[in-house]
């Protein structure tokens, strides 16, 4: 590369590279701890840049965090402030017509905290969730991709890295298949001896056993905090000292209205 060449990097063709660049770092978190770091901030990173692309695509004054702030110049040169992930997450739904259901927002959102943590504070994550909620977002984000960036032509770069995204999850499916095999007797002994088997809110795996608390057989997540009514994590912060979860909690209302 000559030393005056510019780079240049288009918002699609900058999430894909984030994206894999999170598999390379993610593929080698057995070799240093800090991969595994970088590997989630980068994969966070390439996930705003793609769902960007979608508001891009309907009008580029979605990418402001407040529309109403648009301004030409300030667009181009990239000088402004950026969308936030739940607006966003909003847009998409309300502008796109995007419709996510619960379980991938939850992932979605889970991954958001993750990278808080990681930026602001400490943390602490087991490489087996990881892996699991990896591949969920691969797995979403290639699925973005095909069924509402559609209408966009990949470039050649954008090609080969979708193409190497793909063949990375290929390996963390496999993975997270050989676990749930190795689990599947446990699961189901808990199952006869009447716990109550969920999704683990942790790493998104149908393996959390509950009896009284909740162990997850995947990551080895413990969960102390499950709803009296239904069993199942509560993960609303708001609703961990009263004992419900919130769909149980406006199940309750509605009852009594």
């Amino acid at each position: 590369m000559e030393k005056n060449e510019k780079i240049n990097y288009e918002l699609l063709e900058n999430g894909l590279d984030f994206v894999y660049s999170s598999c390379c770092y993610l593929g080698k978190i057995e070799n240093d701890k800090s991969f595994l770091k970088y590997g989630i901030l980068h994969l966070f990173t390439g996930l705003e840049l793609i769902l960007k692309r979608k508001l891009l695509e309907e009008d580029c004054k979605l990418l402001f965090n407040n529309s109403k702030e648009y301004d030409i110049k300030k667009f181009k040169s990239g000088d402004f402030f950026s969308v936030t992930h739940k607006t966003c997450m909003k847009r998409l739904e309300r502008v796109c017509n995007i419709k996510l259901d619960d379980g991938t927002k939850d992932l979605l959102d889970s991954l958001r905290e993750t990278r808080n943590k990681i930026e602001h504070f400490q943390f602490n994550y087991s490489i087996s969730a990881l892996k699991s909620n990896h591949a969920k977002v691969l797995n979403f984000i290639i699925d973005f991709i095909k069924f509402h960036l559609n209408g966009i032509k990949l470039s050649q770069n954008e090609e080969r890295l979708f193409e190497c995204i793909q063949e990375e999850l290929t390996a963390l499916d496999d993975f997270v298949e050989e676990r749930m095999n190795q689990i599947s007797s446990i699961l189901t002994q808990e199952e006869m001896e009447g716990a109550y088997i969920t999704c683990c809110p942790v790493c998104f795996q149908k393996a959390l056993v509950v009896n009284g608390e909740g162990f997850c057989q995947f990551c080895h997540s413990t969960i102390s905090t499950i709803c009296d009514e239904c069993n199942e994590p509560i993960i609303d912060e708001d609703f961990k000292d009263i004992g419900i979860c919130k769909n149980c909690f406006d199940c309750k209302i509605e009852k009594d209205n």
